[in-house]
């Protein structure tokens, strides 16, 4: 049995927007500084702390580890549960969600950050990238932005066309994650509408219920994106396991 954890989590939000009602945090995953390996270590399910030992990098390994006890962490915060007490559901392409329970939340990392974005109010979708030249590839952009998205990054020169492709990339991923759909929806099935060069809404999929953000977080080298929806939106239909206990 697990104490009961009435402790609200120390972090406080990067980002509250406040017409959607969701908190975003964030977290180093390269130091100690956000939460310890040990710390996090005590939080995971007997699942997590496997997979964990399945990495081939010690750092990967970290990062693992620390991601998902510092979702844990701010999960028991947010119901007054231990973090080790949370139990993960998986929709149909691995989405966790927790069963029973008025609460959305997703989480994205990349390049040694992680973000994550918890709501009641809205269901959330959220991906974070490092802004890394080397993936603006033409083969990359052909497969997975529309004529019209391609034709905006043809307007770009250097690292404004590179922050313009994580930008699009990153409100992509965000859609894809908001609706557990995953790459089982294809990228160019979604497209971006631009306000003044910036993405700034999805033409399609969708019947306008879907909202995106622009987040700045980490400085200019990374980008992020969150999509929301209203509750129930995008319900998970049923659930392929349950985490194992500690």
């Amino acid at each position: 049995m697990f104490p009961r954890y009435s402790q609200r989590a120390a972090e406080t939000p990067l980002i509250h927007l406040a017409d959607t009602d969701i908190d975003v945090f964030g977290c180093r995953l390269d130091s100690d500084q956000d939460i310890s390996v040990d710390e996090a270590l005590d939080y995971l399910s007997r699942d997590e702390r496997h997979r964990a030992r399945r990495y081939h990098f010690i750092s990967d390994s970290e990062h693992y580890v620390r991601c998902r006890g510092y979702l844990r962490k701010l999960l028991g915060a947010f119901q007054a549960k231990h973090p080790g007490a949370i139990r993960f559901s998986y929709g149909e392409n691995g989405k966790p969600f927790l069963r029973g329970e008025n609460i959305s939340f997703n989480v994205s990392h990349s390049n040694g950050v992680a973000v994550c974005a918890i709501s009641r109010r809205a269901e959330v979708g959220i991906d974070v990238e490092f802004n890394d030249p080397r993936r603006c590839v033409e083969e990359v952009m052909q497969l997975v932005f529309t004529p019209a998205e391609r034709h905006q990054l043809q307007l770009c020169q250097g690292s404004a066309a590179t922050a313009l492709f994580f930008q699009l990339w990153t409100a992509k991923e965000a859609f894809m994650k908001l609706t557990g759909e995953g790459m089982s929806l294809h990228p160019r099935q979604i497209e971006i509408g631009f306000d003044r060069g910036r993405p700034q809404r999805y033409i399609r999929p969708g019947d306008g219920r879907v909202r995106l953000d622009h987040l700045s977080l980490f400085g200019s080298s990374f980008s992020c994106h969150i999509a929301s929806a209203p509750r129930g939106a995008f319900s998970q239909a049923h659930s392929l396991q349950t985490d194992k206990a500690t």
